[in-house]
Parts: structure tokens; sequence; C-alpha cells
């Protein structure tokens, strides 16, 4: 079973993301966490878009990458170019992927707006991670199954 961290900024909104739907898609098949550089707390719009594309987040909760700084992992997914740019030499992993996802965090407009924007970077989030599950975690045999 793979393990993989998920590594954004903060912690609050793309890392989020990418840990419900990986775990979603991934039926259990790999160990999935997320972490930020610093730990903000989920955005509010967060919990909402995951909540209308029906993922269950009540066990999510915004933590630093150093809660892992023991553990090993063989996937490193950074989201975002401020987590790459930082990335903590302490973080031991086997491969890295990187993504260059917006900050919806920093959209400005009403939240009408706001929560459109949000749904927009959930859909690519949900997209990317639907195609680092069938390039990474499904295994043939699954396939044929």
């Amino acid at each position: 079973m793979k393990s993989i961290l998920i590594l954004c900024s903060r912690n609050s909104v793309r890392s989020q993301l990418a840990e419900g739907y990986l775990k979603f898609y991934s039926r259990d098949n790999a160990e999935i966490h997320s972490a930020g550089i610093k730990e903000a707390g989920i955005n509010p719009y967060t919990l909402v878009v995951m909540e209308e594309d029906n993922l269950d987040t009540s066990e999510h909760y915004s933590k630093s990458y150093k809660a892992y700084k023991n553990t090993k992992f063989d996937i490193l997914i950074t989201v975002c170019d401020e987590a790459f740019k930082q990335l903590p030499r302490s973080i031991k992993k086997r491969n890295h992927i990187h993504l260059s996802i917006p900050d919806p965090d920093q959209f400005e407009g009403n939240s009408e707006e706001k929560l459109a924007y949000f749904r927009t970077i959930r859909d690519q989030i949900k997209k990317e991670m639907i195609f680092f599950v069938g390039e990474h975690i499904q295994t043939s045999s699954a396939i044929y199954n």
C-alpha cells in the first residue's frame, strides 16, 4: 500500500480537497495524508464545496508537515507553488509530483463569486486526483476485476 502526503501552503483548501478525493477514489488502496507548510484551519468554503460533492470531511483538520517528520512517503504531491518553493528537507519521499493550482483563498469577489471560484478549483483538483489514482494507485489486476 502506497503512502501519500499532499502538501500545500496552509492545509486549508487545495490539500484538503486533494486528500478527500484521493481517499474516495483510491478506495483504501493507499494511505493518504495532507499537511501544510503552516496550519491555518480549514477554509469554510472548502467544507461547502466538499459537501456539495458528497465528500465526508468529518475527520479533516488542518495540520503542519511537522506532524509527519518521522514518516517516509512513497509519493509527495505539492499542490501549490509556495509549498514547492518552501519544500522542507525533512519530508522523506521516494517520488514527488508538483501541481501548480491557484489559491482560491486569494480570489477577491463577493461570497457568490468566491464560492464559484472554489468550485472551479475543486473540479480541477478532482480531475487531477482521478488521473493520479489511475496512474499511481490502481493495479493492473483492479482494472480487470
